[in-house]
């Protein structure tokens, strides 16, 4: 079983293919109904990666463990 981390915007393809061989990755930036995906995920989720320009709210970062 992978770590499963929570991808909250796009990344520079190779790194993110790095981070897919190492992690199972939610891209958030990419589902259709982010608070659906949210409820899914959260619970599992044990890291975070966003981008340098990224702003992550703090309600984001609270809903995760």
């Amino acid at each position: 079983m992978t770590t499963e981390i929570l991808s909250v915007a796009p990344l520079y393809q190779p790194c993110m293919d790095r981070l897919e061989r190492d992690f199972t990755v939610h891209k958030l930036w990419q589902a259709q109904n982010r608070d659906a995906m949210l409820a899914d995920v959260a619970p599992r989720v044990r890291g975070m990666q966003a981008g340098g320009a990224s702003i992550v709210p703090g309600s984001l970062i609270d809903s995760l463990p």
